[in-house]
């Protein structure tokens, strides 16, 4: 483990990384957790006179990256929308919140049962929405509003229901005692033995560092979107067939 200074719009930080087993997209992972700025709106600079870290799947000791380097992270503004337009929220809002057409009570309605898979959970026609195109659908499952939401919106899609959320805060707690490298105590922001207590607290928020376990976990790249603002934050990024 060596040293690494941040300079950052929020000012400066000293992260510990190991050269040799800390990749780009971990380095990013790790930065968001200080700064907040979202993996894909970072551009890093190191060396003097400085110059931008690459964007390789290579390992930081092949910049490389030595004891005592300096990053220097800028925030850069969101990527513009992809030509397709997708619909607003406001739209997604409505579209999820309108009245369903009332039935024809002349005739029955067709009904087509079909068995579900185990794992999967049964979807009301007003929780669902085509996208446009070939997107998919969108699906809308609501979680209660807690500390523990995040964990209970990951046993959604990944467990099969929000009972699995004390179990994730085990799976997050082991994941964290069998990394110390990956998970310091300078990554944590406190010592580890204190993090892992404490995040199997079902009052204890979840975070950037629960979503990257979660995605090595379940090899799936996992994306968090800020319904606000629209921002898109991407862990595991790249590295899984399931997204």
């Amino acid at each position: 483990m060596i040293p690494v200074r941040l300079r950052h719009p929020r000012g400066v930080t000293t992260i510990s990384v190991d050269p040799d087993t800390t990749g780009i997209a971990d380095l990013k992972t790790v930065i968001f957790s200080h700064t907040e700025i979202p993996p894909s709106q970072q551009e890093i600079s190191y060396g003097y006179p400085p110059k931008k870290l690459p964007d390789t799947a290579g390992r930081l000791a092949s910049i490389p990256i030595t004891k005592g380097e300096q990053l220097i992270v800028t925030a850069l503004p969101p990527k513009s929308p992809l030509r397709r337009r997708r619909p607003s929220v406001k739209e997604l809002d409505e579209q999820l919140s309108a009245p369903l057409p009332p039935r024809d009570r002349g005739a029955p309605e067709a009904v087509v049962e079909s068995p579900l898979a185990e794992g999967d959970i049964p979807v009301e026609p007003k929780e669902t929405i085509k996208m446009p195109g070939d997107a998919g659908h969108l699906q809308l499952r609501v979680v209660p509003d807690d500390n523990s939401c995040l964990f209970s919106a990951i046993g959604v899609v990944f467990e099969g229901g929000i009972s699995a959320a004390q179990k994730l805060r085990t799976v997050v707690a082991n994941a964290i005692k069998a990394d110390a490298v990956n998970y310091s105590d300078v990554i944590l922001g406190r010592p580890r033995d204190e993090y892992i207590a404490k995040i199997q607290d079902k009052d204890t928020w979840g975070g950037a560092i629960e979503l990257a376990v979660f995605a090595e976990h379940f090899k799936t790249e996992i994306a968090s979107f800020d319904v606000k603002t629209g921002r898109v934050d991407k862990f595991g990024e790249g590295n899984y067939a399931n997204r």
